[in-house]
């Protein structure tokens, strides 16, 4: 009985463990049938993601051949519309000089009304018959022709008459007017010039247009900038006011290789200097008044700023530049406060008008140009371009006598605090360790690492040597974690 119990016990244990398998294949198969029918969803999916590919590449093929059949098309499209653009450029430019020289001529002839006019009253005055001005010299009378009759009696008493004046080449008036026309014809020549090149490049090629005959008139044109910038700058239309300081800008770069300046330099900078002097101290860039654009305040200042430093070069003014360069300094800094100007005197390439005044003759104006480099390298995105204009053989020389300057090291935030700040940003960029060894910079830079008034010019120079270092070993920065950022990373010491 015992045996046949026992023998029942693991029948029903056989019997349960059976049951228990049969519904865990059937679970099983259940997984699968699930996994299979996901797999072959997935599978359809692709293939009709495949069939759309190759559809789409088909299409793709077609459209290639289509662009291959029309460039030739579009080719002598493209010829013709450029010849019918020239056609079109020479047809305007023809008509515009036209007009131009109607407008001058006319003026000349009003002038030449007046002049008779004036001359008739003139002739009048003095009792004689009117005459127009002769372009001849006068000729002299020889004493044989002189009539006898010149001589009279002693004793004829009448009052003696003013002597009539002598004919002149051509009154003082004039000689004036025919300036200031001529200047006049000259300027606005090379403004439309200079508008049809910078529309139409292919002029370039013509007669009249090439880059020496664009300068000459660019040369020529000055003075008629200087005029359209002088007392009535604040009436012109913004837009005009605008053009007028751009193109003396770019002209004006053309003249500084010149040992003295120009007379429309000196009454250029004579209207500028009086507009700095009379603006506001809330606002020192308002040199056209409130009502003209930032890009003009900017083109003004910059303008002031390289018309003083020429001054100063020459050694021919009558002095006044450190007020006009702290002046456009200042008007400088205000305005480097907006991105728009830094990205617009980094268009302009107005940087290395600043380099040399880091190392100016007169203590007062190098802190303030340093100070605008700082300003102008502040953190924005023109940042990186200003540290990359600095990356110039003048801004190093400069630096170099800058720091041999007497107490350039003077102070926590003197001038050779703000210099380090510059070199150090501009040594983190390749290619600039060359640059370190002009003017002797590298040994002011070592010896002024001996004599650092403060932790934070110390460690500025440590870094700038470890940056530009030659040989492993050599300038390692100390083990101090101010060194170790400033070598490490690109952040930069900035004095407070």
């Amino acid at each position: 009985m015992i045996d046949s119990s026992d023998d029942e016990r693991q029948l029903e244990d056989l019997a349960a463990d059976g049951a228990r398998r049969q519904m865990d294949a059937a679970r099983v198969h259940e997984e699968l049938a699930s996994l299979h029918g996901a797999l072959s969803s997935r599978h359809r999916a692709l293939d009709a993601r495949e069939a759309q590919l190759d559809e789409r590449e088909q299409q793709l093929a077609a459209r290639e051949e289509q662009l291959i059949a029309d460039e030739a098309l579009l080719r002598t499209l493209l010829s013709k519309e450029a010849a019918r653009l020239q056609q079109e450029a020479k047809e305007h430019l023809d008509g515009a000089t036209n007009a131009q020289l109607q407008r001058l001529q006319g003026a000349v002839g009003a002038l030449r009304a007046h002049l008779k006019q004036v001359q008739t009253a003139r002739s009048a005055w003095h009792g004689a018959a009117p005459e127009l001005p002769s372009t001849e010299p006068p000729r002299r009378r020889p004493l044989s022709a002189r009539p006898a009759t010149a001589a009279r009696p002693a004793a004829v008493a009448t009052p003696k008459a003013a002597p009539a004046p002598a004919p002149a080449s051509a009154p003082a008036p004039t000689r004036d007017l025919k300036l200031k026309l001529q200047q006049a014809r000259e300027g606005a020549n090379a403004l439309v010039a200079l508008w049809g090149v910078a529309r139409w490049p292919q002029l370039a090629a013509w007669a009249g247009a090439s880059g020496a005959e664009l300068a000459a008139a660019q040369q020529r044109a000055l003075p008629a900038a200087a005029d359209a910038l002088g007392a009535g700058a604040s009436e012109l239309p913004p837009a005009q006011l605008l053009c007028w300081l751009r193109f003396a800008w770019y002209a004006s770069a053309a003249t500084d290789a010149k040992p003295a300046s120009p007379e429309w330099c000196r009454r250029m900078r004579t209207t500028l200097s009086r507009r700095a002097a009379a603006a506001p101290a809330a606002e020192p860039a308002a040199l056209f008044g409130g009502g003209a654009p930032r890009a003009a305040e900017l083109v003004g200042a910059l303008l002031l700023l390289r018309l003083a430093r020429r001054a100063s070069a020459s050694g021919s003014s009558a002095g006044g530049e450190v007020p006009d360069l702290l002046h456009a300094i200042g008007a400088l800094r205000h305005l480097a406060a907006h991105e728009d100007a830094r990205l617009e005197l980094l268009r302009l390439g107005a940087l290395p008008d600043v380099h040399p005044l880091v190392a100016f003759g007169h203590a007062a104006v190098r802190l303030p140009a340093a100070a605008l480099l700082l300003a102008l390298c502040a953190d924005g995105p023109s940042a990186d371009a200003a540290v990359g204009a600095l990356a110039e053989p003048e801004f190093f020389r400069a630096a170099a006598a800058a720091l041999k300057a007497d107490g350039a090291a003077d102070g926590g935030d003197g001038l050779a605090a703000r210099l380090c700040v510059l070199l150090q940003r501009v040594s983190q960029r390749p290619g600039t360790r060359d640059l370190f060894a002009l003017g002797g910079l590298r040994g002011s830079l070592v010896s002024l690492l001996h004599a650092s008034p403060t932790d934070f010019l110390a460690d500025n120079v440590r870094s700038i040597l470890h940056n530009t270092r030659t040989t492993a070993g050599v300038f390692a920065p100390q083990d101090s974690p101010a060194v170790s950022v400033a070598a490490a990373s690109p952040s930069v010491f900035t004095p407070n």
